[in-house]
């Protein structure tokens, strides 16, 4: 027969379970607890991330999209002449004669070719003729030849090098001419002394 101190050691002993799985019970479920914060705090990152990239490549998106239509716009727009700049240019420089060759592709050179005639024309320089042609070594940009002693050639701001009045014209076309890509002058002994010539390729 049970004594009365084997019973209550029977009841303490289930009493320790009793408490000892209420403990993990409640031990498990913070565990959960944190465990779910922890995968949603690392959901809410990964989130956070891939929204930052969506709006990066968004922004870049926008931006390259920006960039090609103001080239395109660039390209469609013909050539100008800063007239305000062509005239404190053309007044201070040496006068010459030239002739204007334009490119035959579009219509674009032939109207900016016109436009120049009538620029230096109206600044003393002699113009001999302007004629349409097939574009040759230059595709591009805009070709001056002139005589000199020697040979070179000379690209954009690198003008000083340059004989008069071929430095002139060159740094008009540089200065004052608004979407133009590129200016190349190009000197020798086997040029005619007596004019420079010009040649109006296409704009882009």
């Amino acid at each position: 027969m049970a004594t009365t101190a084997t019973m209550n050691t029977a009841l303490l002993t289930w009493e320790n379970v009793y408490w000892l799985s209420q403990l993990l019970l409640v031990a498990f479920a913070g565990l959960a607890l944190v465990s779910g914060r922890i995968v949603n705090n690392r959901q809410a990152a990964q989130s956070l991330t891939l929204q930052t990239e969506l709006a990066t490549a968004r922004r870049k998106q926008a931006e390259a999209e920006k960039s090609l239509l103001e080239l395109q716009q660039l390209v469609r727009e013909p050539r100008t002449i800063d007239e305000q700049r062509a005239h404190e240019i053309l007044d201070w420089g040496e006068k010459g004669s030239v002739e204007i060759f334009f490119s035959m592709i579009g219509d674009e050179p032939s109207k900016f070719a016109e436009k120049l005639g009538q620029t230096l024309d109206s600044h003393g320089w002699r113009i001999l003729s302007a004629q349409p042609v097939i574009p040759g070594t230059r595709k591009t940009g805009i070709l001056i030849t002139g005589y000199a002693d020697s040979t070179a050639t000379f690209i954009g701001r690198d003008w000083s090098g340059v004989p008069e009045p071929a430095k002139t014209l060159h740094r008009l076309l540089v200065e004052a001419v608004v979407g133009n890509e590129i200016v190349e002058t190009r000197i020798g002994p086997d040029k005619p002394q007596d004019k420079l010539a010009v040649t109006i390729a296409a704009k882009y």
